[in-house]
């Protein structure tokens, strides 16, 4: 199969791919100018001014800062998830008025996935209490993210294993994208978190680049692009150069074919 056979590229998201990317029959989706370039061009300027776009704060020395608090930065401590917790609606009223008078993109995808799923789209619980929707993040010059895996139950001490979704998707809505590079780059390999331990470098949660064969699908994104893949398979970002870049994000927790779709991030 050559590289990026198993890409779809839509006009409008549609049902029938969704479904084919959580059952592993495609490995990625592309919607071209899902935003209009005067648009990102806009929220571009906003975001480099918007004062809550900070470094990940247990990675300060990976050059990649993002809005909000991701479930990821918590490592399940106590001080950390009462913050996450109880910024989820703050954080998106602010990020709403910073993008404004455009809609943040993420809760625009989030719309249309309630639309386009039979049995609906709602934000993430977590013990009863609601997640955050989404972010934004900028990826300075020269900054990769090595190969990873993005998924609920390894963010999530003890978390139940009825509760585990059949797979994680990732969308990303792209406002700033370099001329050279940052490529996004999906492996297909079903992997088991309890053994994810065994193949991770040990910097962060990144995985050794050099147990993995060529990726499936490489994407070079566009400014308005919307791009979903499966974050619970492997995946990362190429380095890159002439620019930053940017794209608002979030999760989506696929749980079956008759079940609401969960997002957070």
């Amino acid at each position: 199969m050559s590289l990026n056979e198993k890409l779809i590229t839509e006009s409008k998201m549609s049902l029938q791919a969704l479904v084919a990317l959580c059952k592993r029959d495609i490995d990625a989706i592309r919607i071209p100018g899902y935003i209009e370039e005067s648009v990102c061009a806009e929220l571009s300027e906003k975001l480099f001014s918007y004062s809550d776009l900070k470094q990940y704060s247990m990675a300060p020395d990976i050059n990649i800062k993002r809005t909000g608090m991701t479930l990821f930065e918590t490592q399940y401590n106590n001080r950390f998830l009462q913050t996450y917790f109880g910024t989820a609606m703050s954080e998106k009223k602010s990020l709403a008025e910073q993008c404004y008078p455009n809609i943040n993109p993420n809760e625009l995808v989030q719309a249309n996935l309630k639309r386009v799923w039979k049995y609906g789209a709602q934000v993430e619980r977590i013990e009863g209490k609601q997640c955050h929707y989404g972010t934004c993040r900028a990826f300075f010059e020269g900054q990769r993210l090595p190969p990873h895996v993005d998924y609920l139950p390894k963010d999530v001490k003890d978390y139940p294993q009825a509760l585990w979704p059949q797979c994680q998707l990732a969308a990303n809505i792209y406002i700033k994208n370099p001329p050279k590079g940052g490529e996004l780059n999906c492996w297909n390999d079903d992997i088991n978190i309890e053994n994810l331990h065994t193949i991770q470098s040990g910097v962060y949660d990144f995985i050794k680049d050099d147990i993995l064969d060529a990726p499936v699908v490489s994407i070079k994104p566009k400014d308005g692009d919307l791009i979903l893949i499966r974050s619970s398979d492997i995946h990362s970002v190429s380095p890159f150069s002439g620019s930053a870049r940017a794209a608002f994000s979030f999760f989506i927790n696929y749980r079956g074919r008759t079940k609401p779709l969960y997002f957070y991030v």
